[in-house]
């Protein structure tokens, strides 16, 4: 038998392995036996793989662990670090007294999280307020940043409200970052003293008296004064309906003197009363907590006996039979007993009448009264002095003629104002032991019953949107209601006791654009000294413009008048949205004339005529009340020649 190469053999072999199924992991390949034509010995031979049968153990999952390892981006298993700054503390807040400068040691600390080393840093006013300045370490974190003065000498009281904008070049830092500071201005200091003058002339004396009330608080503060009959709300000239009394003063602002002359003469007895009015500029506050009413009293004397009488010192008489010649002894006797005469206990007449003052619905902390109530029923703050006898009672009028009957003194009377809203006197008289009276002392308060009798708080009358951070509250409250407290915090931080008004023109806070709601807070104090809960309103300040268009032009048929030319318009406001259009057309290079205003329409026709060019513009207004402007960019025209038409795209922001 015929033995075969081995070379061929190994050919055949390696080519029967190439086109059979591939081996699997683990298994054994064995070649069977065949027979080559031609060839008549037949070669069994068994192959059994060694490697192929049992992977090693680095065949497995390992290697396949390996390689995923490898391929996968380093970026994604170790990402950069979120880096953020970090202020301490988050804010600055301060009170300034309107109308002065006051010079801050105010340090922030600033700082990063979440990355290692210093970062640059930019740090700028958000909207570039004037009322405080700033100061910054250095340019890189960790610095200082120190906030050097607030500056209230140009603002009105109210709440004010920045942020410091703090950016940085570096890449992978959340910002900007931003720091809060909010100044809270409290009305100028504004007194007077006294708070009332008395005047008396005993028979018939004609010399004229002067009294001086001294004007005290902001330096530079200005302010107006004013004699009247009544009680009024506003002083603008210097001026007295009075012949018997004048007024003088040294200049306008304050400190200031300013004298009151009294000229008898022309004085008509018994008694006259006259107010003077003065009133600080809006500084010290709005009317009517800038205002100060000082009662003039003016009283006759018919009695001629000084106010208190006394009899000569009592005197020693001796007998004229004797006369000494030596110094006497114990055992000298004269012949007469030396003999007293003595007057009846010294009379005091008292002639003068009670001194005193009134407030209504006084508060605790301001000790002034309240500008407003919402109820009739209020409580008098009654203060009086007597030097001689003593106060003994009082009586009150709502007219000033018309008095009730008298009570024993208290301190804290309720009493009923008179019906109908609007600004309301009482009038206070005291009586003393002797049964002298006073001239009247008056304060003044606003009654307003339709405001309603609960707390509560409204902002520009409930309106959802405002287009100005400058807002008016509405703040109704309970009856004896003395004091408030109004902030844009619901804690009230800083916040002063103000005397209860119904209206408050306020600030509130103006950080961003966004469409979310700006809250107010106030709280109540009563006379007897109880707070009440807090109690809040809402609005959206939105200070942004409508964008508005002509979309689109469109001749209609011609007739025998006219050709009709139908306009449609649209506009966009992402905030409150809009309310209303101004539509303007032009004939050719004329003027622009109004066609459409103040309309909800969105389309129009308007009457036209062959051979000319009209043009139209709009602008558009929101529901906070912010108009756009007309600029080129609105304007759209159509040639009228009977057979064009132009369509515009609408806009979109």
């Amino acid at each position: 038998m015929k033995q075969l190469n081995p070379i061929v053999l190994l050919f055949v072999a390696l080519l029967g392995l190439a086109f059979s199924a591939p081996i699997l992991a683990g298994q054994s390949v064995a070649i069977t036996s065949q027979t080559i034509p031609g060839v008549t010995d037949t070669v069994t031979p068994t192959v059994t793989p060694t490697h192929t049968n049992t992977p090693t153990p680095t065949d497995t999952g390992t290697s396949t662990a390996t390689l995923t390892r490898t391929n996968t981006p380093t970026s994604t298993i170790t990402p950069t670090p979120h880096i953020h700054f970090q202020a301490s503390p988050s804010g600055v807040s301060g009170q300034l007294e309107a109308g002065t400068i006051k010079t801050q040691n105010m340090a922030i600390q600033l700082t990063n999280v979440g990355g290692n080393g210093s970062l640059p840093i930019t740090v700028v006013k958000e909207n570039d307020s004037n009322w405080f300045s700033f100061s910054v370490g250095t340019n890189t974190t960790p610095t200082t940043i120190g906030v050097v003065q607030f500056d209230a000498s140009h603002l009105l009281p109210g709440t004010y409200n920045e942020r410091l904008k703090v950016t940085s070049t570096a890449p992978g830092v959340n910002q900007p970052f931003y720091i809060p500071i909010t100044l809270q201005v409290t009305p100028a200091r504004f007194s007077i003293f006294p708070k009332s003058l008395d005047f008396t002339f005993i028979n018939s004396s004609m010399t004229p008296q002067a009294a001086d009330v001294i004007l005290n608080g902001l330096p530079g503060l200005t302010f107006t004064a004013l004699i009247t009959s009544t009680q009024v709300t506003r002083s603008t000239l210097w001026l007295s309906p009075f012949p018997w009394l004048t007024l003088s003063s040294a200049g306008n602002t304050v400190p200031d003197t300013l004298t009151v002359w009294v000229d008898p003469s022309t004085f008509t007895p018994p008694y006259q009363r006259a107010f003077l009015v003065i009133t600080a500029d809006e500084r010290a506050g709005i009317y009517p907590s800038n205002v100060i009413t000082v009662p003039i009293g003016v009283s006759w004397s018919d009695s001629a006996t000084p106010a208190v009488t006394q009899t000569p010192t009592p005197t020693w008489t001796p007998l004229p039979t004797h006369t000494p010649t030596r110094t006497p002894t114990a055992t000298s006797t004269p012949s007469t007993t030396p003999t007293f005469t003595l007057t009846p206990t010294p009379t005091v007449t008292d002639d003068i009448p009670p001194k005193g003052s009134i407030e209504i619905n006084l508060g605790m902390s301001t000790q002034t009264g309240a500008v407003y109530s919402t109820s009739r029923t209020v409580v008098l703050a009654l203060s009086a002095t007597d030097e001689s006898s003593g106060v003994a009672g009082f009586r009150t009028s709502n007219t000033g003629v018309d008095y009730g009957e008298w009570f024993n003194f208290v301190q804290s009377p309720s009493h009923l104002l008179s019906a109908s809203d609007g600004l309301k006197t009482v009038y206070v008289q005291y009586r003393d032991q002797a049964g002298n009276v006073s001239i009247a002392y008056t304060d003044t308060i606003a009654l307003d019953s339709s405001a309603g009798i609960d707390n509560g708080l409204s902002i520009n009358q409930g309106n959802l949107w405002t287009n100005t951070t400058g807002v008016q509250l509405s703040i109704p409250a309970q009856a004896g209601t003395a004091e408030m407290q109004v902030s844009n915090d619901g804690g009230f931080a800083g916040t002063v006791w103000d005397p209860y008004s119904l209206h408050k023109n306020w600030q509130i806070t103006s950080f961003g654009n966004n469409a979310i709601p700006r809250t107010v807070y106030v709280r109540f104090r009563n006379t007897a000294g109880t707070i009440s809960s807090t109690f809040q309103d809402d609005i959206i300040l939105d200070v942004t413009a409508p964008e508005s268009a002509i979309t689109a032009l469109e001749l209609g048929a011609t007739r025998s008048a006219d050709i009709p030319i139908h306009v449609q318009w649209s506009g966009i406001d992402d905030v409150s949205g809009i309310l209303r259009y101004d539509i303007q057309v032009r004939i050719d290079t004329g003027s622009w004339t109004d066609w459409m205003i103040e309309t909800s329409q969105t389309q129009a026709i308007y009457p036209a005529e062959p051979g000319q060019v009209y043009s139209f513009r709009t602008r558009a207004q929101d529901n906070a009340g912010n108009w756009e402007e007309y600029t080129a960019n609105n304007i759209r025209s159509i040639s009228v020649d009977g057979h064009s038409t132009l369509y515009l795209p609408s806009i979109s922001r």
